[in-house]
């Protein structure tokens, strides 16, 4: 049994901490700030938090759009220390009409998994902003009816202001019509996260 679309955003945002606070505040009622309960499941069994790549793979196959980016973090008591971590994230199309599942990786193993909306899904096109990754947009809208992707070397400018030459890759998702409120929108992530937006003719 799937959970409702609200709660399964929410679930997922708060467990996150990421997107709009509103949502946790209005969901916390029922929801708390824990990770869903509900597990995505295969064809070959279950995925659950702390297995690794190639089980998920062993039991999934291969998914339909993945991205992958190094995220810093730091502790209070050695603020001078950071640390890396290999962040991936993964969508399967489980089929038209049913949720879409959704897996995030730290250092090759899951750290969060659950479901996201139907495909197709009716959502709202404010969920299209800056600095979403793939599975919080796939979580409320479901898959794209369009994709393109491509990995370049290009000029950037790092966090410490210096410009430096990197590799950015790229996904482009293009949803259509009905689902988004009868617009064409194209959402463009680099590395990870959303960086621009746009309504198509």
């Amino acid at each position: 049994m799937h959970s409702t679309p609200f709660r399964r955003v929410a679930a997922f945002v708060c467990a996150l901490g990421t997107f709009v606070p509103e949502i946790c505040v209005l969901g916390g009622g029922i929801l708390g700030t824990g990770p869903p309960v509900y597990a995505f499941s295969c064809t070959a069994g279950e995925v659950t938090i702390g297995q690794g790549v190639d089980e998920v793979i062993t039991n999934c196959g291969t998914p339909v759009q993945r991205s992958e980016w190094l995220r810093q973090s730091w502790h209070p008591a050695a603020p001078a220390v950071t640390r890396g971590e290999t962040v991936e994230e993964w969508v399967y199309d489980l089929g038209s009409n049913l949720p879409v599942g959704l897996v995030r990786f730290t250092n090759q193993v899951v750290e969060w998994q659950g479901e996201g909306a139907p495909t197709p899904a009716a959502c709202d096109p404010e969920i299209f902003q800056p600095g979403q990754t793939l599975v919080t947009v796939a979580a409320a809208c479901g898959l794209p009816q369009r994709t393109s992707e491509q990995v370049q070397r290009r000029t950037v400018v790092a966090g410490d202001g210096s410009v430096v030459r990197a590799t950015v890759h790229t996904i482009e998702w293009f949803y259509d019509g009905p689902a988004v409120g009868g617009q064409r929108l194209h959402l463009r992530f680099e590395n990870g996260r959303s960086k621009a937006q746009g309504t198509l003719r």
